[in-house]
């Protein structure tokens, strides 16, 4: 059987993905933003502690609603 150089070479390009993505992930910091979808079928996005919520028809549309909105506070 022969080496398949293929596979090898995959998997130092996804060794190396993944030494990339943990380089960056290192100095991160950790945050939960709470989603909720309303009654109404809205959804809330906020954290404990800031006076910030994001509304979206998605989840995803709230949180990046919200990222938007600390970021311009952020910014004033």
């Amino acid at each position: 059987m022969g080496t398949n150089t293929t596979s090898i070479e995959s998997a130092d390009r996804e060794d190396e993905s993944y030494k990339q993505t943990a380089r960056r992930w290192r100095n991160a910091r950790m945050t939960t933003v709470i989603l909720d979808k309303e009654d109404d079928g809205e959804w809330y996005a906020t954290q404990r502690g800031v006076d910030i919520v994001g509304h979206g028809e998605t989840a995803a549309e709230a949180a990046a609603t919200y990222c938007r909105l600390v970021d311009d506070k952020v910014r004033e």
